[in-house]
């Protein structure tokens, strides 16, 4: 028990560390009228629990960010500056992640921007609005584009193409310098096969000290007929 705990530690932290600052982030947040701070808890909640998972369970945490991004489009939850949070996993699906996660998640990137252009067409920054943060992406994606919308798309592929790209050149990495940190030792004995070391082969000579015949019949009968 000790010992899981202690593999998982990382990824507790990190899934922590996202839950403390989305809970900073929605407990700052200036609401309008009519909306409600337990409404970002579900999402905060969500990407959390995606973050941890990125490195053990890559596939389950892309599959956790979908759900939550879906039921938060269902509900009209606004975004919050927490769903950056998503480059986490966009990292772990392509470096820690089985082959069918890599594909998945790769085509996820395209999904998602599509998805930001429809949210974005609506013209609501949500809690964006009155952001440092959205004023500077919102600079930084004119720079793209003279329209905000295909700006602010491109930079949405940017924001999680550049973490999934940084995690596939680190599997790619991982994998070729495999075979070189494989040990130059002695190769290990399949099982079944004994360890016991091999005897040398048997010179005439040896056999015949040993009793096989004397060794010195023949001198002794070439000295009896002297």
């Amino acid at each position: 028990m000790t010992e899981r705990l202690r593999e998982w530690t990382p990824d507790l932290l990190v899934g922590l560390g996202v839950l403390v600052v989305g809970l900073v982030e929605v407990w700052s947040l200036f609401l309008l009228p009519g909306q409600d701070r337990a409404a970002y808890l579900p999402v905060v909640v969500g990407f959390s629990i995606a973050c941890l998972l990125s490195r053990r369970e890559p596939f389950a945490a892309l599959v956790l960010v979908w759900v939550t991004c879906t039921l938060q489009l269902l509900s009209g939850t606004p975004v919050i500056a927490i769903e950056f949070a998503v480059a986490i996993v966009a990292f772990g699906c392509a470096r820690w992640g089985r082959a069918v996660t890599v594909v998945l998640s790769g085509l996820s990137i395209p999904a998602a921007a599509a998805i930001g252009y429809v949210v974005a067409g609506q013209g609501s920054p949500g809690v964006f609005r009155g952001l440092a943060l959205f004023r500077e992406i919102r600079d930084s994606a004119y720079r793209f584009s003279d329209t905000l919308l295909v700006g602010a798309t491109i930079l949405g592929l940017l924001i999680l193409a550049v973490p999934w790209l940084a995690g596939l050149v680190l599997r790619a990495t991982a994998r070729a310098a495999g075979p070189r940190c494989r040990p130059s030792g002695p190769r290990p004995t399949p099982p079944g096969r004994s360890t016991r070391p091999s005897r040398p082969a048997r010179s005439p000579a040896s056999r015949r000290s040993r009793g096989g015949w004397p060794a010195t019949s023949t001198t002794s009968s070439a000295t009896r007929w002297r």
